[in-house]
């Protein structure tokens, strides 16, 4: 084979192996981006969106109690506006999920619906009863067993989406943690067939070139110190030094 075949044979290779390896790099570059991103853009937002619905759908309960026991109108403000925030935070997670994770959107869907749930046979009688000044007929409403299974269903509900969230969370930051060592471990690697590729080329241009003319020119002292010039010169290295 001729040095020109296989320099280009060798080149070839080289940027084979260097191609295959920025292909992977970028690729797994992407899967790093794209699971940081759905972390910022998505589910870090949703998560701290869950936190402040779980709280206000606690609070609307807390303050609907504290109305019902005490008739102070502020706990009423406080029950409204608890309301207002769960709704608020219910459309923001569906707008925030669109139509990216069916599950998750699945699940913010369940909520909103246990809270529907709550408030129509919880809040919404027992405020009809507090209007109507029956605080007793009130206090026995909210009290009943009815409304304590949907509250515990609604905050069930938020809970399991909260769970869900913190999992893909987690999910998405062990890939992305899982990919930066892949990235590290590319790199690394890289590193070393670069190393190598020169320790080959160096072992490879010795061997090929440098040792056979270093023979070819002792061949040819030898025959020109020869009187009739008859010493043989071996034919070593590549065709192209004959």
């Amino acid at each position: 084979m001729t040095l020109r075949r296989r320099a280009l044979f060798a080149s070839a290779g080289g940027l084979g192996i260097i191609l295959l390896g920025f292909i992977f790099a970028i690729s797994t570059f992407i899967s790093v981006s794209g699971s940081q991103s759905k972390i910022n853009d998505l589910l870090a937002p949703a998560a701290q969106m869950a936190d402040s619905l779980l709280l206000a759908q606690t609070a609307a309960s807390g303050d609907l109690a504290d109305y019902v026991l005490t008739g102070d109108e502020a706990a009423l403000a406080s029950h409204q506006s608890a309301i207002s925030t769960t709704n608020v935070m219910i459309t923001n997670l569906l707008d925030t999920f669109g139509e990216e994770d069916p599950a998750l959107v699945a699940l913010v869907e369940k909520s909103a619906s246990a809270q529907r749930a709550w408030v129509s046979d919880d809040a919404e009688p027992t405020l009809v009863a507090m209007a109507d000044g029956k605080q007793p007929k009130a206090s026995r409403l909210t009290s009943k067993e009815k409304a304590l299974v949907t509250y515990d269903a609604m905050i069930s509900a938020t809970v399991a989406l909260q769970d869900e969230i913190e999992i893909q969370r987690q999910e998405a930051s062990d890939s992305v943690a899982s990919s930066a060592r892949t990235l590290g471990t590319l790199l690394i690697l890289g590193g070393l067939l670069l190393v190598a590729g020169f320790i080959g080329y160096f072992i490879y241009f010795q061997r090929w070139v440098i040792f056979p003319l270093m023979d070819i020119r002792k061949d040819l002292q030898l025959s020109t110190r020869d009187p009739m010039h008859t010493h043989p010169i071996e034919p070593l290295g590549p065709p192209e030094f004959f």
